[in-house]
């Protein structure tokens, strides 16, 4: 079933250790790996502007959001800066070699600008056989990376709330109503725990 993709901790060792050699771009690499260390949405996380961090947070605008009308609050592990500084660094690389992009993304495609909805799963689908992406479990797309990371917390034996709260899910009826809390200091403690 394509909604029940689960990468397991052999493709995940196997991903995390060869997709900056597989052929793809580095930043399309590390976009790549931002989605499985963050939980978010493909498109929110190629999307990742860094007028949108404060801190340790990482605000999603509500006009980035995927199915929500809402802003959203990540909360960057030591992993994510990780990912973000080593962006920093291939963008002065590229910078030095006379390449032009927008300046406040932290991703961004071959053309220097914001990737195209599609572009990180079409670099996927390209590069497969270098991901060691196998036929017979089912190809894994960049929105199986999300998945992924949400089943991970799980396996960790998080909290569902937290874990539901931390990829963005909303909270549904009474619960939303009545429960005004931020989480921020448990949710911090989620993406360290993934991480």
């Amino acid at each position: 079933n394509r909604k029940s993709r689960v990468l397991d901790d052999a493709e995940l060792h196997a991903f995390w250790n060869t997709v900056e050699n597989s052929g793809l771009r580095k930043l399309t690499a590390m976009a790549l790996k931002f989605i499985l260390v963050t939980g978010q949405r493909p498109n929110e996380c190629a999307g990742l502007r860094f007028s949108e961090i404060n801190g340790d947070v990482w605000t999603i605008p509500a006009d980035r959001r995927g199915k929500t009308e809402d802003a959203h609050r990540v909360y960057l592990s030591d992993l994510a800066f990780q990912l973000i500084d080593q962006s920093t660094e291939e963008r002065e690389r590229l910078r030095k070699q006379g390449k032009q992009f927008d300046e406040d993304l932290c991703f961004f495609g071959s053309n220097g600008l914001q990737f195209e909805k599609s572009s990180l799963a079409t670099a996927v689908a390209r590069k497969r056989e270098f991901l060691n992406n196998k036929p017979h479990l089912g190809f894994w797309t960049p929105h199986d990376l999300r998945r992924t990371m949400r089943t991970g917390l799980a396996a960790l034996g998080l909290p569902q709330h937290l874990s539901e709260r931390a990829i963005g899910h909303k909270a549904s009826g009474i619960i939303e109503t009545y429960d005004q809390y931020d989480y921020a200091d448990e949710l911090r403690m989620v993406f360290q725990q993934w991480s």
